[in-house]
């Protein structure tokens, strides 16, 4: 009922888990004797009734974050006002994220893992953004400006749509957010993508601004939990 989860496993360089619901069905006892194989394991709960918020709490599981989920109609027209952007795709000219243009990710949940730094949490993004390059280059793309790239869409086909797994703006960007995820979308629109979802963390204010401006509608949000290995 805890499944190593291999990606954060192999940056953290210890066991880490994912727990599926039915683990709180457990004895306490059981419970705590699998998660000590691990250092930190990670579980997602949409709406926990009060019962599995106190099963959550006496088996050392604490609240570290509110997924906002969301859909998105993707429109050529978004790419209006973002007007003189080169929008490349790996697909057709091959790059990977370096991991010096890359910028702080300050709101992510794994910020509350004891000893994180903010080097250590940029390297699992810098992972994670090549893994998807890798994975489905005809779906991530890079934003450039004036010659110099400012930010990256990172996506991947799935049923519901695109999910418009991870973006974030290079460093030094010259230009806003707003303007990188606009002429983004409007790419993927013109490539015949319709629909866009994924999540967010709820203290990512500029990104919710964003969306919420291109029309997202978000549904029922995910509380995510983390339990820590005692030391």
């Amino acid at each position: 009922m805890i499944r190593e989860h291999a990606f954060n496993t192999a940056w953290f360089g210890e066991p880490v888990g994912i727990v599926e619901l039915p683990f709180f069905d457990l004895p306490l006892a059981e419970r705590r004797a699998q998660l000590a194989r691990f250092a930190w394991v990670e579980v997602g709960c949409d709406d926990p009734t009060t019962a599995l918020r106190l099963q959550l709490g006496e088996t050392g599981f604490r609240f570290v974050d509110l997924q906002l989920n969301f859909r998105v109609g993707l429109r050529e027209e978004a790419r209006a006002s973002a007007g003189g952007l080169e929008v490349s795709f790996a697909s057709d000219v091959g790059f990977e994220v370096p991991l010096a243009d890359m910028p702080a990710f300050p709101t992510e949940r794994f910020r509350h893992i004891p000893g994180m730094d903010d080097a250590r949490l940029t390297e699992r993004y810098r992972g994670w953004a090549n893994a998807l390059v890798a994975e489905a280059p005809a779906h991530c793309l890079r934003v450039i400006h004036g010659g110099a790239v400012q930010g990256w869409f990172l996506s991947r086909p799935s049923k519901p749509g695109l999910q418009l797994a991870l973006a974030f703006s290079h460093r030094q960007a010259t230009i806003s957010g707003q303007t990188m995820y606009e002429a983004s979308l409007g790419a993927y629109a013109a490539r015949g993508e319709r629909l866009g979802w994924a999540s967010f963390s709820a203290s990512n204010t500029p990104v919710h601004n964003i969306y919420a401006h291109l029309g997202a509608r978000f549904t029922a949000p995910t509380e995510r939990y983390l339990w820590v290995r005692p030391a």
